[in-house]
């Protein structure tokens, strides 16, 4: 029964919606399963299935100027859903609806819901025979036959992307699909008969010579990085919970050159290599496409890629899901961890660069990502900078540089977020993530203290308990904590917003992979006054903690002071006071003096009157990070 005072959308009002689904949602990932101009003439005659018709405007309802009320939407999805759930039968209509309102719950943040919706649509797909060529009638015409593959592999590519990599998250294995890739958009929107290669999702495409691709459209770059990034989770998920002892025949270690490890690398660079001219992010193609609703996703096509490669290769950084154990890494070759990191680095920086491109290249024009999964990137690519920052001594213009090319792409996760209530969290999000790393100010829209208690801490591998239990000083609503549960849940399952706590324990193997390298937490105390903060002593094994004093927790202060063995504090206190790299309060101008004169104290056991300071000493390849809280 249809829901009382239900307002239906009217034909002019439908036209205008269906228009705005072609231009924002069909051009993004594998929405483009429905033939544009088929649509838009069914929807003109009054021919177009009524539930799939409310679920697609539902859907399109968030990008028309003025938006539709967001009540009216939700209203119109949950009656498609109505319809569709006392469908007694199995059809193409039915799958096109749950896939349509699997994106609409996903664009709302209501994530249980979209694994509902993506499940029957995977189910409805699958038993109409649209996983293997041919098996429906064999009267289709080309264009149907295509529509057909676009559809179930639109299947396929949602719950692929919501899987966390377990053989039982998924419906159907990769090797039960048969299955060409996608034509280019523009064959299959006038009919031109194409051939393409078949799919090859999750197994290894090295051998296929890159030139069967050309045909391939943006849809079927996007299925063939889902299928890499699900061997990716695969992959990550049972290194995870692998430890030294298990290193037998039947578990290859990732350094090997068989390993799932390598041949996800190997996917990736085939998939690179395989992408024709057209499909090249230049600022030739930039400009050719700037007001096509094509180029936002070819710039997803390549974040993602390089976010893949994030993926994979932060297993060797500390405090992910995907970490992989540390007595397992220190197996490694020599250098191979090291290389791994940089690798992540080096695509996390590669997010950038592209967002930079395109900004440079539209000065004029801004482009608007309309895809809710974008800002998710960004915060990943921010989270594995920063990580890095941290370790390293930076100058101020450097500092300067990294934070304008964060905000640089937060200018582009704002854009998104004037479309999606999760973009908008995650924005504030890396925000509070950035200030308290020193890359933004401490505004009202970054929390100045701790972090509070959200729901995916709890899935976390970090050791900073009292993040957990420390208040919040913004107001967040339960339906906040829900949306950024399930935001983390799937791509970062792992996260914990300060980004360092949890390098603290596992930082043995992030700093000095290829030696038995020593991490002390070496003193930590709480006093009036005081944000809690952690003492840390980086390593090698000749490192000598021993002679580290403390002063009195009567003076309300916290310090370190740490010597070393094998060459003299006072000659490296000249060498490196140049390199003070934190400066928390007290006088800027004095900061290098105060920090070498706070340092020097601590060594002796006397209090300094100083404020929180922070300075970096390295010598022969150590690192010593010390702080005190005043």
């Amino acid at each position: 029964m249809e829901q009382e005072g239900l307002r239906r959308p009217e034909r002019t009002q439908s036209e205008r919606l269906v228009a705005a689904f072609f231009n924002h949602v069909h051009v993004y990932q594998a929405n483009a399963y429905l033939h544009r101009d088929s649509t838009l003439f069914a929807v003109r005659d009054g021919k177009m299935c009524p539930t799939v018709l409310l679920a697609l405007c539902a859907v399109a309802a968030r990008f028309v100027r003025p938006p539709e009320d967001p009540g009216t939407a939700s209203r119109w999805a949950e009656e498609a859903g109505k319809q569709l759930l006392s469908s007694t039968g199995v059809s193409r209509e039915n799958a096109i609806t749950a896939l349509l309102l699997a994106t609409f719950a996903q664009q709302s943040g209501l994530f249980t819901q979209s694994h509902r919706w993506s499940a029957l649509a995977n189910r409805e797909a699958l038993s109409l025979g649209l996983h293997r060529e041919g098996s429906s009638s064999a009267s289709r015409s080309w264009m149907e036959a295509e529509g057909d593959r676009r559809l179930y592999l639109a299947c396929y590519a949602l719950e692929r992307a919501i899987s966390d990599g377990t053989p039982e998250s998924v419906f159907c294995p990769a090797e039960r699909i048969s299955l060409r890739l996608p034509c280019e958009g523009f064959n299959y929107r006038m009919g031109i008969i194409t051939e393409t290669p078949r799919a090859i999702l999750e197994g290894d495409e090295t051998e296929v010579p890159p030139w069967l691709y050309n045909n391939v459209g943006a849809m079927g770059v996007y299925l063939r990085l889902v299928g890499c990034r699900f061997i990716i989770r695969k992959c990550t998920h049972e290194l995870s919970h692998l430890k030294a002892d298990d290193i037998l025949p039947g578990h290859t270690a990732p350094w090997e050159s068989d390993s799932p490890f390598a041949a996800c690398m190997a996917k990736l660079v085939a998939i690179k290599s395989s992408l024709p001219p057209r499909m090249r992010l230049t600022r030739e193609v930039i400009l050719t496409r700037y007001d096509s609703p094509g180029l936002a996703p070819l710039v997803m096509i390549y974040l993602w890629w390089n976010m893949a490669h994030v993926e994979l290769c932060r297993m060797v950084l500390p405090g992910y899901a995907q970490s992989l154990d540390p007595a397992l890494l220190s197996l490694a070759p020599a250098g191979w961890s090291e290389q791994t990191r940089q690798t992540c680095l080096r695509h996390a920086r590669a997010i950038t660069a592209i967002l930079d491109l395109v900004a440079r290249t539209m000065p004029r024009d801004p482009l608007v990502i309309y895809d809710h999964t974008f800002p998710r990137i960004v915060y990943s690519s921010i989270r594995v900078q920063i990580e890095f920052a941290e370790l390293q001594v930076m100058d101020d213009l450097a500092r300067q540089e990294l934070r304008a090319s964060f905000d640089m792409m937060l200018e582009f996760v704002s854009r998104t977020s004037l479309y999606f209530r999760t973009a908008q969290l995650l924005l504030r999000e890396t925000k509070r993530m950035m200030a308290r790393h020193g890359m933004a100010p401490l505004d009202d829209t970054v929390e100045p203290a701790e972090t509070p208690p959200y729901p995916w801490f709890r899935k976390q591998k970090s050791i900073d308990d009292e993040r957990q239990s420390a208040p919040s000083t913004t107001p967040w609503s339960k339906s906040d904590y829900d949306l950024l549960d399930g935001l983390f849940a799937g791509l970062l399952p792992d996260h914990p917003v300060s980004g360092m706590a949890s390098w603290t324990g596992q930082a043995e193997a992030a700093l000095w992979p290829d030696s038995n390298s020593q991490v002390r937490t070496i003193h930590e105390h709480q006093s009036l006054g005081t944000s809690r903060r952690r003492q840390m002593v980086f390593g090698p094994p000749q490192w000598d903690s021993s002679a580290a004093t403390f002063p009195s927790p009567s003076n309300q202060r916290s310090a370190v002071a740490v010597s070393g063995s094998g060459f003299n504090l006072s000659d490296a206190t000249e060498r490196w006071k140049d390199k003070t790299i934190e400066w928390q309060s007290g006088s800027e101008s004095q900061s290098q003096l105060d920090a070498i004169s706070s340092w020097l104290a601590m060594k002796e056991g006397r209090s300094t009157e100083q404020g929180s300071i922070g300075a970096a000493f390295k010598m022969e390849g150590m690192l010593l990070h010390v702080t005190t809280h005043v």
